[in-house]
């Protein structure tokens, strides 16, 4: 398997009722979880670079 330099990999904990919701969405949507999970990332890139989620700078910084 190759991977890309620019790939970055993220490690991430989730509760039972984050999994619980993870499956439901899955089984809605018939994705996979891993898909589901890199649309949300990717989510939360785009609005981190659009200027929104500023609560986290202001959290993160104290």
């Amino acid at each position: 398997m190759t991977i890309k330099t620019d790939n970055k990999r993220i490690k991430y904990t989730m509760t039972p009722e984050s999994l619980r919701e993870l499956a439901y969405i899955a089984s809605v949507t018939h994705e996979q979880p891993s898909e589901l999970i890199r649309r949300v990332l990717h989510a939360d890139y785009e609005l981190t670079r659009a200027g929104f989620n500023g609560y986290r700078k202001q959290r993160d910084v104290k």
